[in-house]
C-alpha cells in the first residue's frame, strides 16, 4: 500500500491516481463538466462500453430473460448492453460490494439518507471497508480504494446525495443486507462484478 505525503491518500492505479492527479492540478475557471468522466478519475475505465463483449452481452441476456419471464430476450439485451462498470458506482453498488465481500471478505457499510416521519432511509451508497492496522479505515467500491472518507464520498455529494449531517445514517454489516442480496434476476449483473475485476483488477485497485 502506498500512502503519498502530501495528502495521505492510498495511491492505487485507476480511478483515485487520476483523482489524486487532478487534485494536484490547478481547476479550471470554468470547472469541470460534470458529464465528462474523465475530468472526475474515470478516464482509466475510458474504453468502458467495451469492458465487456458480445459474448457476454448474449450470455447475461439469457440469464435475465430466463430468470424473469416478462423480459423478452430483445428487451434483455436492451438492458445488459448499457450496463458498464461505471453502473456499479451508482445504481449497482451493492452488487459490486457483494463481490467485494465474498471474494476478500471486507466488512460492508452503507450510507442512508434518513427521510424522517417514519419513512423507510433512503439509501445513498454501499461500500466495502478494512483496517489494515488497528484505526486505519481504507474505503473500497468499483473505483478502488481510499482512506479518506469525504474524498470517497464527494462524488455523492457533488449530485446532491451527500453532506447532510443531520440526514445520513452510516450503517454496519457482517454480510450483505438481505433487503441488498442479490436475487436470480441479478446473477448476471454479479458475473459482470467479477469481469470488472477481471478487466480492471490488474491493476489491484481491489485487494487490501
Amino acid at each position: 500500500m502506498k500512502i503519498t505525503m502530501e495528502t495521505g491518500l492510498v495511491c492505487t492505479t485507476g480511478f483515485w491516481k487520476e483523482r489524486l492527479r487532478i487534485l494536484e492540478e490547478d481547476i479550471p475557471e470554468e470547472g469541470y463538466d460534470p458529464d465528462d468522466f474523465s475530468e472526475f478519475g474515470f478516464d482509466f475505465m475510458e474504453n468502458e462500453t467495451d469492458a465487456f463483449s458480445d459474448e457476454d452481452h448474449e450470455r447475461w441476456a439469457g440469464m435475465l430473460s430466463k430468470a424473469n419471464k416478462s423480459v423478452d430476450n430483445c428487451m434483455a439485451m436492451s438492458v445488459v448492453s448499457r450496463f458498464t462498470p461505471h453502473s456499479f458506482l451508482h445504481g449497482d453498488c451493492n452488487i459490486f460490494v457483494q463481490y467485494l465481500h465474498k471474494k476478500y471478505g471486507y466488512r460492508v457499510e452503507a450510507v442512508f439518507e434518513d427521510c424522517g416521519d417514519g419513512e423507510k432511509p433512503k439509501l445513498v451508497h454501499m461500500y466495502c471497508r478494512y483496517e489494515p492496522e488497528p484505526g486505519y479505515k481504507v474505503y473500497v467500491d468499483v473505483r478502488g480504494k481510499c482512506n479518506d472518507f469525504d474524498l470517497f464520498m464527494k462524488e455523492f455529494y457533488d449530485n446532491g446525495l451527500w453532506g447532510n449531517d443531520n440526514y445520513t445514517v452510516i450503517r454496519e454489516y457482517d454480510d450483505i443486507p438481505e433487503d441488498f442480496c442479490t436475487d436470480e434476476e441479478d446473477l448476471w449483473r454479479l458475473e459482470a462484478a467479477e469481469k470488472t475485476d477481471a478487466v480492471y483488477g490488474y491493476y489491484d485497485p481491489y485487494a487490501g
